[in-house]
């Protein structure tokens, strides 16, 4: 990890549904440890400088169709590492 501190555009990398749960962010710290046990997450973690730089929100679903809560991972990349993190997410769809 680098020490500087990294400048850039904040980026969502996560996106989870959690459903209709009564502790959302019990649940969002579950699947937000999933994600970040992948090589994606692994290498996003590294490089945006680890807990002090990583953001998330739970959000309720403002839709009449839907219930629940979404959460959002963000971190702040520059165009280099969003360039590499765009490679390497669309590596793991295939």
């Amino acid at each position: 990890m680098s020490s500087k501190k990294k400048t850039g555009n904040r980026v969502c990398i996560f996106k989870a549904h959690l459903g209709d749960c009564e502790d959302p962010d019990l649940y969002a710290s579950g699947a937000i440890a999933e994600y970040l046990d992948t090589a994606e997450g692994k290498w996003v973690y590294e490089e945006c400088g680890g807990d002090q730089e990583l953001m998330w929100y739970t959000v309720g679903i403002d839709d009449e169709y839907n219930m629940g809560f979404v959460a959002y991972l963000y971190c702040n990349m520059t165009d280099k590492q969003k360039t590499y993190w765009k490679l390497l997410k669309n590596e793991n769809i295939s």
